[in-house]
């Protein structure tokens, strides 16, 4: 019994954040990146490779067309090429999987610059792997150090567009985990989880997390924003007509008209039946609610272990929601005043302070 015990713990410091940093030393630390293994003559992501989703990693085919509205960074665009829906098709799947977690990537994606390089990349010792993969056949694919990530351009091209989708996504789960650090330390280094990292990513290419989710410990290791009565996650424009007080005080609902604030002709449509019916009951009073999603980047700066900085980056969400009542239409038409109203707060001009959503703990 007590054998097994001794066996258990000692396990349990192999695998824990701070042996798997600590085993890098081996190697050199010059940032963190995506690591592939090459088999005649094609790199499969190695995230990918050890869960033996090689052959067949998941994508689904819906395609979110808010994620193609935020796809703006040029350097990502170009990189991606021809990739590009399939790139949002699997977002959506993180969408899917666990809610907004595709929207959460693509913002930490898109806060990198993205460089293809003729040159050989040197070798990131920052795990070891799990399968007994002979030495020349492990590829150094990308290196995120700061706020680059530097790709192979020889590696790049020996892998398939799912692979390389995966290889962006391992990036941005990378750089979303936890920053460990050990005060005891003289150098004062910290350090990400690579291997949190490789499990994200390979769980977000099994169909089985469509039903599943995943698992509360690996979300728990990337710092996302959560969902709460002040940020519920929704995007909406609702109009609601009031016709006066009722028995207890307070305003009598009497119609609500909603449209999502993505949608300009959704939106439009909306503001035609409201400026309709407020044609045939001007006695009627108008409530305007509009809540949409925002994201800013927490930049969270640390020494790795050869003295050199790299940053996590940590998201936090805003919800940027404006109330009006009785909105102010002054001698514009309805319909023209309306929309003027929802141009204004959808870029951001009109607001009554965002309300931010906090982060798991």
């Amino acid at each position: 019994m007590r054998s097994i015990q001794v066996l258990t713990l000692i396990l349990s410091f192999l695998t824990s954040p701070f042996t798997l940093a600590s085993s890098s030393g081996a190697g050199h630390f010059v940032g963190n990146g995506g690591e592939g293994v090459l088999v005649d003559q094609q790199i499969f992501l190695r995230d990918l490779y050890e869960s033996g989703l090689s052959q067949n990693p998941w994508i689904g085919k819906d395609l979110s067309p808010e994620l193609k509205l935020d796809l703006n960074r040029p350097s990502l665009i170009r990189l991606l090429g021809d990739h590009q829906d399939l790139f949002l098709r699997k977002l959506t799947d993180l969408n899917q999987i666990s809610p907004h977690l595709g929207r959460y990537l693509l913002e930490v994606l898109q806060s990198y610059d993205w460089v293809l390089l003729p040159e050989k990349l040197g070798r990131i010792n920052d795990d070891h792997p799990i399968l007994d993969i002979p030495d020349e056949q492990r590829i150094q694919i990308a290196n995120r150090l700061s706020h680059t990530v530097r790709i192979s351009i020889s590696a790049w091209e020996k892998m398939n567009p799912s692979h390389r989708v995966a290889l962006l996504l391992h990036e941005g789960f990378y750089s979303m985990t936890r920053v460990y650090c050990d005060p005891e330390l003289k150098t004062e280094s910290c350090w990400q989880s690579p291997r949190t990292a490789k499990d994200l990513t390979a769980r977000s290419f099994s169909k089985d997390s469509l039903e599943t989710g995943l698992p509360y410990k690996l979300l728990f290791e990337i710092l996302v924003p959560i969902e709460n009565q002040y940020c519920p996650g929704t995007q909406e424009i609702r109009f609601t007509f009031f016709k006066g007080f009722n028995k207890t005080g307070a305003f009598e609902a009497l119609e609500k008209i909603s449209a999502s604030p993505r949608s300009k002709e959704a939106v439009s449509q909306a503001i035609s039946q409201v400026c309709l019916m407020k044609e045939r009951n001007p006695n009627l009073h108008l409530q305007l609610d509009m809540t949409r999603l925002g994201f800013r980047i927490d930049k969270w700066s640390y020494k790795a272990s050869t003295g050199t900085f790299q940053w996590a980056a940590h998201l936090i969400s805003q919800s940027p929601s404006v109330t009006l009542f009785n909105p102010k239409i002054g001698s514009l038409p309805c319909e023209q005043a309306l929309l003027q109203i929802y141009r204004r707060w959808f870029s951001g001009e009109l607001q009554t302070g965002p309300s931010v959503c906090q982060m798991r703990p």
